[in-house]
């Protein structure tokens, strides 16, 4: 199992604590990608080079791509870069999985239009994809799964992380529902 990740200056590394350590501790394939070759430097400070550049990625051959937040995507610099690799994704089947800010990507590339999503909140969404989002299937939770596309709250890192776990088939359904209470701290 191959999983992209997507890093760049100031991203929401907190965004994606819960998922990448899972996904590595089972044996996934976790690729980091880069708009370059450079290093980045995440929003918490951590120094990090990607595995390959974004120019390199092959959908034929991941399972899904993860997007974490972070300030960059409020501006439209390479919005149609990475809006090419999203439409490849989902015309292939393929997850795509988008937190936080990253869900203007999606909203960007009119990925949201037709699926059931969130994000930070509604207007959010309609500030930075102007005509592009209709916002119709908007739903006011920390994480939604819709035909592939799955989308969270900056505030549901944790449901961001249980959604993709699901969606993947990591753990069986029970082991996935303890794994998610545990760190929620529920008793079950």
């Amino acid at each position: 199992m191959k999983v992209y990740c997507l890093i760049f200056d100031g991203y929401s590394d907190w965004e994606i604590g819960y998922i990448l350590p899972e996904l590595k501790k089972n044996n996934v394939d976790v690729i980091t990608v880069g708009y370059d070759s450079n290093s980045v430097e995440s929003m918490g400070g951590l120094v990090v080079f990607p595995h390959i550049v974004l120019s390199d990625i092959d959908p034929d051959e991941a399972d899904l791509l993860i997007i974490p937040g972070g300030e960059r995507w409020h501006s439209e610099d390479l919005a149609d870069e990475i809006a090419s690799i999203l439409l490849q994704f989902h015309k292939k089947n393929k997850i795509i999985a988008a937190i936080c800010g990253a869900t203007i990507s999606l909203g960007r590339a009119g990925l949201l239009n037709n699926y059931m999503h969130t994000s930070n909140i509604k207007e959010y969404l309609q500030n930075f994809t102007k005509e592009r989002y209709t916002g119709d299937k908007y739903l006011d939770k920390l994480a939604v799964t819709d035909n592939n596309i799955i989308t969270a709250s900056g505030l549901g890192s944790l449901e961001f992380a249980y959604e993709i776990l699901k969606a993947l088939n990591i753990y069986p359904k029970d082991k996935c529902k303890e794994w998610y209470h545990l760190f929620k701290g529920v008793k079950v």
